[in-house]
């Protein structure tokens, strides 16, 4: 009984840790959003291979978890939409701080060539 309930514990553990801790920018949102912020990021969710149920939007490739670091929303914990397809390369890499706003990750960047065939 004692190691039925323990499984049952770190099993809900696990779920817990599988969806962000605040809700995702809607894309549309985050598109409108200029305001260029330093951030630092503590997770990305890959839409090929961790859907968010009902929040993931099916034209963004990529979700990522982030802290803002400095200035008037330091401490601000957010989820925001990337798409690799727009921004034509792959996603920041969890611990990266970076200076962006929201909507450089999901707008079409002039250089974008896609997502190469093979991946990055």
């Amino acid at each position: 009984m004692f190691f039925g309930g323990l499984l049952g514990i770190l099993i809900l553990g696990l779920l817990a840790c599988s969806e962000p801790r605040v809700p995702p920018i809607p894309r549309g949102d985050a598109l409108a959003d200029r305001v260029i912020r330093e951030v630092t990021v503590i997770k990305v969710w890959d839409q090929s291979t961790d859907r968010l149920g009902d929040a993931g939007d099916p034209h963004i490739s990529h979700y990522i978890e982030v802290d803002v670091v400095s200035g008037a929303e330091k401490g601000t914990r957010m989820t925001l939409p990337y798409d690799e397809w727009n921004v034509g390369q792959a996603p920041p890499a969890k611990g990266r701080t970076l200076l962006i706003a929201p909507a450089d990750w999901v707008q079409r960047s002039p250089t974008s060539q896609g997502r190469p065939f093979g991946g990055w």
